[in-house]
């Protein structure tokens, strides 16, 4: 782990949309080898759409996820858990699918995320983007 590079922002907020009607929905999940109790951390929700969201600390590590009702039902995607790639901050979990990105993003929209270290002596670094709004017709 000495070259890897963490990245700033090693928060990961998970949507989660039950199948079940659920009324109350708990995230149990593992970061690294260390696990939450059961039955996990009870999310904030459901929003108008049916989801569920919790946003956690991953330390810049992986985590896998599970979902219970508090009550002896459970959604660990038939036992193999949900998997999340360290360095990912948001997620949606539903149909037994994890998405990247928020799942009720509303309109087209692209997120840019760059992580960069320049070396101590390289002062000449930068990043550049460009591109068109595709419905007006303007540049970014």
């Amino acid at each position: 782990k000495a070259d890897t590079v963490v990245a700033d922002d090693t928060t990961l907020t998970v949507y989660y949309k039950p199948t079940n009607n659920w009324s109350t929905v708990y995230m149990h999940y593992g970061v690294g080898s260390t696990w939450t109790t059961a039955p996990g951390v009870k999310m904030s929700g459901p929003d108008s759409s049916g989801y569920y969201s919790l946003t956690i600390d991953t330390s810049g590590e992986a985590v896998q996820l599970t979902f219970n009702n508090g009550s002896g039902d459970w959604d660990s995607n038939s036992g193999k858990n949900y998997s999340v790639a360290a360095g990912v901050n948001i997620v949606g979990v539903a149909d037994g699918t994890v998405t990247s990105g928020n799942p009720e993003t509303l309109g087209a929209q692209t997120r840019l995320v760059v992580h960069y270290r320049a070396a101590s002596n390289d002062t000449g670094r930068g990043v550049y983007f460009w591109g068109s709004n595709s419905s007006t017709g303007d540049s970014l």
